[in-house]
């Protein structure tokens, strides 16, 4: 196998791109003909997403978001085993709803949520629990990508935090079929069950609208001072 480098000239000619280290000039057995440009073009496509997965810091792109879901996990089982239940609860009683009082703010009740964060899109549906299971997957993909591109601390912690928080839900979804909740704050008018992976989530997502809002602060002050 012959191992060239060859230079493709991007859609918009403003430079040159170097495609290297595949086969690019071996000749097929039985054709004997040789890789040209679009053989290129189709492996360039696949190595700049990689080139892109690269960039993603290894603290916030694994790290954090690894610690997040090991938290989420160990809690859910906390709270099934103070219930003496299993991890799949939800896979064999979905509709349990047991409490457990613990203070005047904060309750524990076993709750197997069927739909996605908060309670939202209930219903037991094999296609709805694959669908959104494929949903969060594409998600994790897009937002990995996002934080390839993050350049300041807040944006990655945030990253983080939905990324780690997506993935835990997404574990008992692809397992159980439904996502065990367990926090209770309905004593003081929250009338939402919910878990680690879920505040997790809502808090990156909050912070990633202050960034938003702050990056939109600064731009409105640079044209100003202009």
């Amino acid at each position: 196998m012959v191992i060239n480098t060859v230079v493709l000239q991007e859609p918009s000619g403003t430079r040159d791109r170097i495609c290297a280290g595949f086969n690019l000039t071996a000749q097929t057995e039985q054709e004997g003909e040789t890789c040209g440009a679009r053989d290129c073009v189709a492996i360039a496509r696949p190595m700049r997403l990689i080139e892109t997965f690269r960039k993603i810091p290894l603290g916030w792109g694994l790290l954090f978001p690894a610690l997040i879901v090991i938290v989420d996990q160990m809690t859910k089982w906390a709270a099934t085993r103070l219930f003496d239940k299993s991890m799949s609860v939800c896979a064999t009683e979905p509709y349990i709803n047991v409490k457990y009082e613990v203070s005047p703010i904060v309750d524990l009740s076993l709750l197997c949520n069927q739909g996605v964060s908060w309670g939202l899109l209930q219903g037991d549906s094999a296609l709805k629990r694959w669908g959104l299971l494929v949903f969060a997957v594409v998600m994790v993909g897009v937002l990995y990508s996002v934080l390839a591109s993050a350049k300041d601390r807040l944006s990655r912690l945030c990253l983080s935090l939905v990324i780690g928080g997506a993935v835990g839900n997404a574990i008992d979804r692809a397992l159980f079929g439904a996502v065990t909740d367990f926090i209770d704050a309905s004593d003081i008018g929250f009338n939402y069950v919910f878990n680690v992976a879920d505040s997790a989530i809502t808090v990156g997502i909050i912070g990633l609208f202050f960034v938003m809002f702050r990056d939109w602060r600064a731009e409105r002050k640079a044209v100003s001072a202009k």
